[in-house]
């Protein structure tokens, strides 16, 4: 059995870029974000989902995966 770790809500975007280095954004919270390393205040202050998906492009246009 699969656990259900959003409690019913629908994920709308996910940007991956490594692990323990991801944002969500589902429907009731606007977004959640996890950077292993990095304090909290930086991550809900300076960094923003348009920097999460940039850098995700980044890599994809460089060929990295």
């Amino acid at each position: 059995m699969i656990k259900d770790e959003m409690n019913d809500k629908i994920i709308k975007e996910f940007v991956g870029l490594r692990t323990k280095l991801y944002e969500k954004m589902h429907e009731y919270v606007t977004e959640e974000k996890k950077c292993k390393g990095i304090r909290k205040a930086v991550t809900e202050n300076a960094i923003s989902h348009k920097d999460y998906k940039s850098v995700c492009l980044r890599n994809l246009k460089k060929g990295k995966r």
